[in-house]
């Protein structure tokens, strides 16, 4: 293993740095950290975004928190309420019915479920939430009240979240069963045309989208490559539409993988 560590990643940021340059037109940011060596290289890796879905992670952790708390269990049944429905992403689940923590996990992850983190947010504080937030890495300064809504909005960036997936990688926020669980949901999503379509199919990939017209087109994925050289990916984009941003996304992870594993 000796010989395949590399402390030395500029290359690959220049190659990054071509990709984006060759006639986007969005605006892209980009973060990468090798986790043998914590060797990382970064493009616009704190411009702020709107997370959209990559933010679930926090609802998911700070749920999860609460677990490890035991101030709640799994199998705990949670009412979906009229006020929990969004239909934007995710309509499987029915008002008035009751779900199980566990299963409004895999739907708030796996189908990046509105309505499953709208129910799961209402058994968590927001000062939880917060907490969790700011103790994985994320920023607290930046949350305030849309203007057009009740709902809490952070502007967050990619780097941002790189600090999230080291946090479940080496469990410095939640415990190392408890983050390993949280990855393993995001090993089996739904969403598997961005970071997962540039490593070879038997690669592990824990990982989470986040897509919003109504902000920018924002186009994000961000997760953990489980490769011989285990390492985190961040790309986080918007203002260009969701075909360029996918294919942008998928490219970047095709050379950062094989640039890791000197395969080019």
């Amino acid at each position: 293993m000796q010989d395949k560590l590399n402390v030395y990643y500029i290359p690959l940021r220049e190659k990054i740095v071509n990709i984006v340059n060759q006639g986007t037109n969005g605006r892209y940011s980009f973060y990468f950290e090798d986790l043998t060596t914590g060797a990382w290289v970064g493009i616009n890796e704190k411009e702020k975004y709107f997370p959209a879905s990559v933010n679930k992670i926090s609802t998911a952790s700070a749920v999860l928190k609460k677990i490890q708390d035991t101030e709640l269990k799994l199998n705990d049944e949670v009412l979906i309420l009229d006020e929990d429905y969004n239909s934007n992403f995710g309509t499987e689940l029915v008002v008035g019915r009751r779900y199980t923590i566990k299963e409004l996990l895999d739907h708030l992850i796996k189908k990046s479920d509105n309505t499953a983190n709208n129910a799961l947010k209402r058994i968590v504080s927001l000062n939880r939430l917060i907490e969790t937030s700011m103790s994985m890495g994320l920023d607290f300064s930046t949350y305030f009240k849309s203007s057009d809504s009740d709902q809490e909005i952070s502007l967050s960036s990619a780097k941002s979240f790189g600090n999230v997936f080291r946090s479940l990688y080496f469990s410095t926020y939640l415990t190392r069963a408890h983050s390993q669980y949280l990855l393993q949901i995001m090993t089996d999503t739904e969403y598997n045309t961005g970071i997962p379509a540039g490593v070879p199919s038997d690669v592990i990939v824990a990982h989470k989208i986040g897509i919003s017209e109504s902000n920018n087109n924002a186009n994000h994925d961000c997760g953990i490559v489980f490769a011989e050289i285990p390492y985190i990916i961040c790309i986080f984009s918007d203002q260009s539409s969701y075909e360029e941003a996918n294919m942008l996304i998928s490219q970047i992870s095709k050379v950062v993988y094989d640039y890791v594993h000197n395969e080019i």
